[in-house]
């Protein structure tokens, strides 16, 4: 069996606790050094901790005071404005618009500090509070006066609408009464029209046959009439003419402005001619007529003018015509430099179309004379008179008719 192992240290073992030992010493004096160290380093960290604690207890004496007057400033700042009220914002001397202050108040131009400019400010605006009071009271008078002047335009609105309405009743009333009277007078003149309508239909009817029964004789005595007239004196033209009809009128209607004679186509009547209407019996002037349309015996013709509206032209009534004459061919001469827009050859055509014949002198046989443009002096420029004229003397001295150019034209419908 082996021999057992006893276990008994080694020196290298040995060396190794020796180093361990002297490792722990060292330490131990570390610590130690370090245990010194650490208490003088304890006694100089108190002392500066009191040092500490004093330089804080003075800065925050010194930020109470700050606070206070900050506070005070602050106050300060909102008494005297220019500042939005916060804490870290206060007023500063250039932030005070004095200058536009005294710009407003002119008192205050010369206050050196605020408590005169407030003070002059306060004059001034008790000034101003015065003066506004004042204007106040006559604005107050004034719009008593104003309230007066309206309380009488409404009284007198009201008595102006009082009065508007009353005329507006009785001019409503009467325009009622007019109107009634005039629904009243227009059934009355539509029944008079209908009335006076159906008896000129009657009478047209009537004098119609009265004038075709009596047209025989009404021609026979024209005849006679005219007869009687060619027999007369020649140089008494102008009477014998005056005193003899060209035709008489068959029937009229004064309401439609229309009458029939008793001359047509037969007689060398054309429309257009003129006649002048005379009562049968005293030779009185009634009215004149123009022929529209002609028939062989008889034409219709236009009313031109009425004298009397109570004495109307009616059946019987006689036609006169300076030119004009259906028994016989009138004999005319010209006279005068021109006739209007027609030359002296036109005018002879259109009188031999209605019958009358022209001769270039007056004599016994010639019935008128026509004026046309008078003539002028070659030297002066000036209007000879007709009395100059032979052929105008002529006439006066054998009673030709002497007729204007447009007398003529308007008797003969040219």
């Amino acid at each position: 069996m082996p021999r057992a192992v006893r276990n008994p240290v080694s020196r290298p073992q040995a060396g190794a606790a020796q180093v361990s030992l002297m490792w722990v010493i060292v330490m131990a004096v570390l610590l130690v050094f370090a245990g010194i160290f650490a208490y003088a380093s304890l006694d100089k960290s108190a002392a500066l901790q009191e040092e500490l604690d004093a330089s804080r207890a003075e800065v925050q004496s010194w930020q109470s005071q700050v606070a206070d007057l900050n506070r005070q400033l602050t106050a300060l700042s909102l008494k005297i404005g220019f500042t939005d009220g916060a804490s870290d914002t206060h007023v500063s001397p250039e932030a005070i618009a004095l200058d536009t202050f005294k710009a407003v108040f002119p008192s205050a131009a010369s206050a050196p500090n605020v408590q005169e400019l407030l003070n002059a400010a306060v004059t001034d605006y008790n000034a101003l509070s015065t003066r506004l009071q004042n204007a106040r009271n006559e604005i107050t008078e004034l719009r008593n006066t104003l309230n007066e002047r309206e309380d009488e335009l409404t009284q007198l609105t009201r008595e102006k609408d009082s009065q508007i309405a009353d005329l507006r009743r009785d001019l409503e009333d009467t325009r009622t009464q007019l109107n009634n009277q005039i629904v009243d007078v227009e059934r009355e003149r539509d029944a008079l029209r209908d009335t006076v309508r159906e008896l000129n239909t009657r009478v047209s009817d009537q004098t119609a046959q009265i004038a075709e029964l009596t047209q025989q004789y009404e021609k026979a005595l024209q005849d006679l009439q005219l007869r009687a007239a060619v027999l007369g004196d020649r140089l008494n033209h102008v009477e014998r003419r005056a005193a003899t009809p060209d035709g008489t009128v068959l029937s009229s209607s004064s309401a439609v402005g229309k009458a029939w004679i008793d001359l047509g186509r037969r007689n060398r009547l054309r429309s257009g001619m003129e006649f002048e209407v005379k009562d049968p019996l005293s030779g009185e002037y009634k009215g004149r007529l123009r022929v529209d349309q002609v028939e062989e015996k008889r034409s219709s013709c236009s009313i031109l003018e009425e004298v009397d509206r109570y004495d109307p032209i009616g059946p019987d009534d006689l036609l006169f015509n300076e030119i004009y004459d259906p028994s016989r061919t009138m004999v005319a001469v010209l006279l005068g430099n021109g006739f209007g827009r027609y030359s002296e050859n036109d005018m002879k055509t259109m009188l031999a179309e209605v019958g009358v014949e022209t001769r270039g002198e007056v004599s016994n046989e010639v019935d008128i004379l026509i004026l046309g443009t008078p003539f002028f002096d070659p030297d002066t420029g000036e209007v000879l008179p007709w009395s100059s004229q032979d052929a105008y003397k002529a006439a006066e001295s054998l009673g030709v008719v002497v007729v204007p150019f447009r007398d003529a034209m308007a008797w003969l419908g040219l």
